[in-house]
């Protein structure tokens, strides 16, 4: 298997039970896989419902306020949704599960409201219900697994490629980017594709003698013209203006963005996000990494499963680590897009204690010290309580790839641990989130390093109009 199942079988198993009633004799939940007809399996968490609904919208309402920050930002977003299998092969579903009217309006209604809301979504699921398209010889989802098939691939990146020249926002971002050659060539040989991550989800006794052997798919290869690699991974500097963060479905073995780099005609980042961590944490990293800090890209293609609209950042079936708050998310990830500092009407000042207790380490406004330990710690007190809008803004150039813990308090706020790390430009951008009165004071730990500094400590203030 090339890529982990973790999430995959984790959100299968305890979501099984809120989709039991899909089922017909539904007196148990689903197993994780199914086994359909003409060799297709399929993941039942793919099972939507009306009661899905409302997190779609939270996971849609925050998608439409990341491409308006984005935009504000210098940032122009597509978004593209990849289609369910479930649904793009429903005649292929076993006898025992049936479609349902919000299964088969999800991804056109989420289009709908998307372009409502002026985000740059590209339509994949009309070219992927068309008959011509799915019926062809290779299917465009790989039949024992979650993933597309080098099929889909193509057919997904020319429906980007002609999405971005219909859309003018998206085709002046692609413009202002330099175009590279490449070549595509498509085999006339078969290919044996071993993918398979559904077989382990279904339950040995429903296997029974049953085999799976590996499918045939199409085969292709796209090369830079001039012969020169091309493919780059997240902290490849400089930047091309064009980046992918996306699902596993954007990882290089599925050819989703060789096949963009060939009918973009673009150089191409890559960030893609393990299953188990989800989209929510992917983004935040990705938006921290070097590459987006130093230069941002032109056009950043955001690729999302359809069948994680479900799943917001609070999500439940989610790992505890990596279930957020969908406002404090929304924070989180706006304080590092944001490429200046709209000073908050709130300021901030290095106390005299621990670090800032010590004459020497008092430069530049700042702290500038050698060694430090896991005791060591700066704190820093504020003119009045952080309002939600507010976050930490400061130079951190000696200790960029350490992890910080940040202990926010206030006489009128529960205190609070937070842990960060410095973003890939040597910076904390950080919102200090209360679900109360906002913090009065922080204390910094920089942990072990072989020298710390905190400069140009500023407290800023996010668009006003973000959470409105």
């Amino acid at each position: 298997m090339k890529t982990t199942n973790k999430k995959i079988l984790a959100a299968a198993l305890l979501s099984a039970s809120l989709v039991s009633t899909i089922v017909q004799g539904a007196g148990q939940p689903p197993p994780p896989g199914l086994i359909g007809k003409n060799g297709f399996l399929f993941l039942s968490y793919d099972i939507s419902t009306s009661a899905d609904v409302p997190a779609n919208n939270i996971t849609i309402d925050l998608v439409t306020r990341l491409n308006k920050v984005l935009a504000s930002n210098g940032v122009t977003m597509a978004m593209v949704l990849v289609p369910m299998k479930m649904r793009i092969y429903s005649e292929f579903l076993p006898p025992t599960v049936r479609t349902n009217p919000t299964m088969m309006e999800q991804y056109d209604r989420t289009m709908k409201v998307f372009r409502t809301n002026h985000v740059n979504a590209i339509d994949l699921n009309t070219p992927f219900m068309d008959n011509a398209n799915r019926n062809g010889p290779f299917p465009l989802h790989l039949k024992l697994d979650t993933h597309w098939s080098p099929s889909g691939v193509l057919l997904a990146a020319q429906t980007m490629k002609a999405g971005i020249d219909a859309n003018p926002a998206l085709k002046k971002a692609l413009d202002a980017t330099p175009a590279v050659s490449y070549k595509l060539e498509i085999s006339k040989q078969k290919k044996t594709n071993n993918s398979h991550d559904i077989v382990a989800l279904i339950p040995p006794a429903q296997q029974g003698k049953q085999t799976f052997p590996p499918e045939d798919s199409l085969q292709f290869k796209v090369t830079r013209a001039q012969g020169e690699k091309s493919d780059l991974a997240p902290t490849t500097q400089p930047m091309p203006g064009v980046a992918i963060f996306g699902s596993s479905n954007s990882r290089p073995w599925t050819g989703f963005s060789d096949a963009l780099r060939y009918y973009l005609q673009r150089d191409i980042l890559v960030s893609a996000s393990n299953g188990d961590r989800g989209s929510w944490v992917g983004m935040e990293s990705y938006l921290r990494e070097a590459p987006f800090q130093t230069k941002p890209p032109k056009l950043l293609i955001f690729e999302m499963e359809e069948r994680d609209l479900r799943s917001p950042p609070t999500f439940q079936h989610r790992a505890a680590n990596f279930n957020i708050d969908n406002t404090e998310w929304l924070l989180r990830v706006s304080a590092l897009i944001q490429t200046s500092c709209k000073v908050s009407t709130v300021t901030a000042r290095i106390a005299p204690a621990g670090l800032g207790a010590v004459p020497s380490n008092q430069k530049g406004g700042g702290i500038t010290t050698g060694p430090t330990s896991d005791t060591d710690f700066v704190d820093v007190v504020f003119s009045g309580p952080l309002g939600k809008l507010d976050y930490l803004w400061a130079k951190l150039p000696s200790s960029a790839s350490k992890p910080i813990i940040l202990e926010a308090s206030g006489s009128e706020a529960e205190a609070r641990k937070f842990i960060t790390e410095a973003t890939g430009a040597g910076a904390l951008k950080y919102p200090l989130t209360s679900p109360g009165k906002g913090y009065t004071k922080v204390r910094i730990f920089p942990g072990k390093t072989t020298g710390f500094s905190l400069q140009d400590l500023q407290i800023c203030r996010q668009p006003d109009d973000l959470l409105s």
